[in-house]
């Protein structure tokens, strides 16, 4: 999944995502393979739209470091990383489905 994920951002950055945006989208997608990996899966190729529910559910529940849930628009940028990444790879046809 690494070699993956590292793919994505070198296409990205290639294509003028901002520094900024790569920052927080590895962050979170640092966050989704951990959480994918502690599930026992690992490939991209595993992932099923339970997964991706269920991550979107950890987020909602985990507590930050302020100790608050996170916000939506902290969930909304953990999503839109993910969404991404899996778009990534469905047009690479490296995952059946996107």
């Amino acid at each position: 999944m690494i070699k993956q994920v590292e793919a994505f951002f070198e296409f990205q950055g290639s294509m003028g995502k901002s520094p900024l945006t790569l920052r927080n989208w590895r962050t979170s997608l640092k966050r989704f393979t951990g959480f994918l990996l502690s599930k026992g899966v690992t490939g991209f190729d595993q992932v099923s739209p339970a997964h991706v529910e269920a991550f979107t559910v950890d987020i909602f529940q985990t507590i930050n470091e302020r100790g608050r849930v996170n916000g939506v628009t902290t969930r909304c940028n953990h999503l839109q990383a993910v969404k991404a990444l899996l778009g990534y790879l469905y047009k690479r046809a490296l995952i059946p489905a996107d």
